[in-house]
């Protein structure tokens, strides 16, 4: 009897313990720890919606300067179809994913490379397993050929909610998660409170899913701007994918981000957000701790117009060229987009294909995606509204002179039966005679109509589409969608009921820049010689503009006219000839500019068209120029329509080097980097050095160094692994290799020795390496580091957030600072993964917009900075704009990514 009441006790003190010792858990370590989102996305769509809630939360004060990794295509053994979701990712974590259905092995690599440096710097990794195990257990194995298998198995924390996820595991990657990290299965994200199928032990958790239509409409329309654009493109995405399984909440219009239930777990949210109300009014509709809206509104004006000015009403006409319009709403289902010289991609399906050519001034809207091309192509409520106001509105502004009945033309473009038709309004409000304005005539050409489709009419009945104006002033005149894949170019409002011939009547445009909108001239003294912006006038005439530049922060001169002119207060160093560099642009009728000072002309300068408003180059005179503050005056002349944009002015003093020689400093990163363990290459986040075993290789770029160097400095910091010794750094022999192919056949030799340090290499300490400038020459320098005493260590990469390695030399050169000699180089074009920058201007940022001039990454660059990863973007063409620690664009270059 005693027996088994001892056996009895000793079974309730262990389950005792077990229960205890599953309630402890560890809490996630901002400063120290990283969290791996790893989605499976087959074949549910429920990730979709979790990789967007996942986005929202992470642009929420609650996980501010949490580090993060994501990974697409987690799977296991399941079948089904793999759901791409790619510009989401980029959505919602920039450049910190991988796509590990394009490449598991390189995935694998990458995602070993994020939590290796985090296990030796005493942190612990979170994996959010929103998939399967297989890709875990994969790069686990790989961790482990560095970091110790205690340290992983105390500090690699894997939390799964779903048992669905378990069992489409490749059974023995199970069983070595659960072996060789600390695992924990948490309660299913979407099992209701209480209900037992979805409880999996001591670890509760909200239910993220519901069947109500309500959250997606709130998500897609929310003012927090970040959350609005991830949950606009996730449904996108699903909508795209068009299978829904019947199990879904989200078939029946509803949300599933069950697997953020396990973010819930690891940020330890609780109370704040366990329930889908919370949450929703924590990280999708509020605004706090949100990101500023990427793609506003409206967009940009995508050519050689914008919002800043205002259409004018002369004699009873005013026309209005569609794609300078001032903003868009009601966007989530359709919007309007601008098709020109600068932008020829849009959303898909779009069918008919470009219409640029014939289009007035080579730009048109249309509404996209186009998903109804024939009448028997179903009616969903989204490509269709006979009600007006209902999906993709676009506004402009216009003055008008008088009162009175306006007849509504617009210039459209319709292939078939289906994209003929279109509403306008006016001040918000939507008039029945401006209901349902259709064309039957002049299918596949620019064609201009204004006619009413009625119930006895379909193709309409002339004089029934007008607006009544209530006043003289400026009114907002509103299109909105009736049929996806409705193109418009331009559009007239007349008081007589008269059809425009060709591209019809000119727009003109007043309230610009200095006389009642935009940004207000500027009285500052531009000195010359010297650079300025075009836009930096004290005064102007004409219609002339300062516009947003498309795919830019920056700006430049627009809506040119021949007799405009603008006016600037400069100081003039000397008398003097002086080189005019004026960067100028045109997919107009091209023109002159006559230089005038004193009201004399001093130089005339000839712009041809070259087909574009913002590919600028360069054109020159020479001007005789008397010293003094004076006015000079930059007067355009040429033809009818626009003729061109000016961008900037360069001036210089010609036959004078200035005051002799001048010293400059550049900071530069390596544009390759990696390190030989023997004769093995590793290209990874760190560069390990030691004696007889380890040899570190940096290369860098020298192109943008035009002078003679004076000084030369390397620069390293400890990373991961502390050390000590006498470390040399030599020049090599040979520039032929890159960190992806650096092997004994073709690293460098040592040539000469530039320099050596020896010191204690504590982790975090910043070494400084004088090196000897005599052998620093041509366009590229390979450094080799190595070690001939003392213990191993390891610096920072390029790839390290730590602080990458740093060549700091200061030369001297008599050259002027301007911008051709100043131009940034980009190599590799086309690239398939890296940019590399050569410049001796220090790059603030760079930010790359896609063909239709959405930005897709935004990176700021630390002091030195010259590479960019975009390897997570897709294939296809891009524009950077590079700018610089001043916030000014210094250059903007197209790229093909492969």
């Amino acid at each position: 009897m005693k027996t088994r009441i001892r056996i009895l006790l000793l079974m309730v003190i262990l389950t005792t313990f077990a229960e205890a010792n599953a309630q402890q858990r560890p809490s996630f370590n901002k400063s120290k720890d990283i969290l791996i989102a790893q989605f499976d996305s087959k074949p549910d769509i429920d990730d979709i919606h979790a990789q967007a809630a996942l986005g929202s939360m992470l642009a929420h004060d609650d996980l501010k300067n949490v580090k993060y990794y994501a990974v697409a295509g987690a799977i296991g053994t399941q079948g089904g179809r793999f759901i791409d979701s790619d510009a989401l990712f980029n959505m919602a974590f920039g450049n910190n994913w991988t796509d590990a259905d394009a490449n598991w092995s390189a995935s694998v690599n990458k995602i070993k490379n994020k939590v290796i440096p985090i296990l030796q710097n005493g942190g612990k990794v979170w994996v959010q397993e929103a998939g399967q195990s297989d890709i875990t257990a994969d790069w686990i194995a790989e961790v482990l050929k560095t970091v110790n298998a205690a340290t992983v198995k105390s500090n690699v924390i894997v939390v799964q909610h779903s048992k669905w996820n378990e069992d489409k595991t490749t059974n023995s990657d199970l069983r070595y998660v659960k072996n060789k990290a600390k695992y924990f299965a948490i309660d299913d994200g979407n099992a209701p409170d209480g209900a037992s199928w979805g409880d999996r032990g001591p670890w509760g958790t909200p239910e993220y899913r519901n069947k109500n239509k309500s959250w997606i409409n709130r998500a897609k329309s929310s003012p927090n701007a970040k959350a609005k654009q991830l949950w606009i493109e996730a449904d996108r995405v699903i909508q795209n994918h068009n299978h829904f399984p019947s199990h879904s909440h989200i078939s029946s219009g509803g949300v599933d981000y069950s697997d953020c239930a396990e973010n819930w777990w690891i940020f330890e949210i609780g109370a704040k957000a366990n329930n889908i109300t919370k949450f929703w009014n924590r990280y999708v509709t509020n605004t706090t701790g949100s990101n500023p809206d990427p793609n506003p509104p409206g967009g940009g004006d995508g050519g050689n117009g914008g919002d800043s000015c205002v259409a004018v009403e002369r004699n009873g006409v005013a026309a209005v060229e569609a794609e300078h319009f001032t903003s868009q709403s009601k966007t989530g289902k359709r919007k309007w987009y601008t098709f020109d010289q600068n932008n020829s991609n849009g959303p898909k399906p779009d069918p008919d294909g470009l219409h640029k050519n014939g289009s007035s001034e080579g730009g048109y809207l249309e509404i996209l995606p186009d998903t109804r091309v024939t009448h028997g192509d179903p009616l969903n409520g989204d490509n269709f509204s006979n009600d007006p106001g209902k999906h993709a509105i676009v506004n402009y502004k216009v003055k008008f002179s008088s009162a009175g009945k306006y007849f509504v033309w617009v210039r459209a473009y319709s292939s078939g039966t289906e994209d003929n038709g279109v509403h306008v309004g006016i001040n918000g409000t939507w008039p029945e005679s401006g209901k349902r304005l259709q064309w039957c005539a002049g299918k596949n050409q620019w064609t201009w109509e204004s006619k009413q489709r009625t119930g006895a009419n379909h193709c309409g009945e002339a004089q029934k589409i007008f607006l009544n104006v209530p006043s003289a002033g400026v009114h907002t005149i509103s299109f909105s969608m009736r049929e996806d894949g409705f193109e418009m170019d331009k559009f007239v409002l007349s008081k007589a009921y008269n059809k425009p011939t060709g591209t019809g009547p000119a727009e003109v445009l007043t309230d610009c820049n200095g006389d009642g909108g935009g940004n207000p001239p500027t009285s500052a003294k531009i000195k010359v010689p010297g650079t300025f912006e075009a836009e930096a006038f004290q005064s102007k005439n004409g219609s002339v503009k300062t516009e947003n530049t498309p795919g830019s922060s920056g700006k430049n001169l627009g809506f040119i006219k021949n007799g405009d002119y603008v006016d600037y207060q400069v100081e003039i160093a000397s008398d003097g000839t002086y080189s005019l560099d004026v960067m100028a642009s045109s997919a107009g009728a091209g023109g002159k500019i006559e230089v005038l000072e004193a009201g004399s002309v001093v130089g005339t300068i000839n712009i041809t068209a070259n087909g574009k408003w913002h590919t600028y180059k360069k054109y020159s005179a020479n001007v005789s120029l008397k010293a003094g503050t004076k006015k000079l005056r930059l007067l355009f002349k040429g033809g009818n329509g626009f003729l061109f944009n000016v961008d900037k002015i360069i001036t210089k003093k010609v036959g004078n080097s200035g005051s002799g020689s001048q010293s400059k400093t550049v900071t530069l990163s390596p544009i390759h980097d990696a390190y030989l363990d023997r004769n093995t290459r590793h290209n990874i986040n760190m560069i390990r050095i030691e004696q007889a075993k380890r040899s570190g290789y940096l290369m860098f770029d020298l192109s943008s160094v035009k002078g003679n160097i004076q000084k030369a400095e390397l620069k390293f910091t400890i990373a991961g692994d502390a050390g000590n010794g006498n470390v040399t750094v030599h020049r090599g022999n040979k520039n032929n290799w890159t960190e992806q192919n650096l092997s004994k056949n073709n690293k460098p030799g040592k040539a000469q020795s530039l320099g050596s340090i020896n010191s204690n290499f504590a982790v975090g300490n910043t070494k400084t390496v004088a090196l000897k400038t005599g052998s620093i020459t041509g366009d590229k320098l390979s450094l080799i580091i190595e070690a001939t005493s003392g213990n191993d260590f390891a610096i920072a990469s390029k790839e390290n957030a730590a602080g990458k390695p740093q060549l700091v030399i200061t030369y001297t050169t008599t050259r002027e600072n301007n911008i051709e000699e100043n131009a940034i180089k980009i190599f590799p074009n086309p690239v398939v993964e890296t940019i590399n920058f050569s410049s001796e201007i220090n790059i603030g940022r760079v930010k790359v917009f896609n063909s239709i001039g959405k930005l897709q990454k935004d990176v700021i660059f630390e002091e030195g900075e010259n590479t960019l990863d975009i390897k997570n973007l897709s294939t296809g063409y891009y524009i950077l704009k590079i700018i610089d620690t001043e916030n000014k664009v210094i250059a903007v270059q197209k790229i093909v990514k492969q």
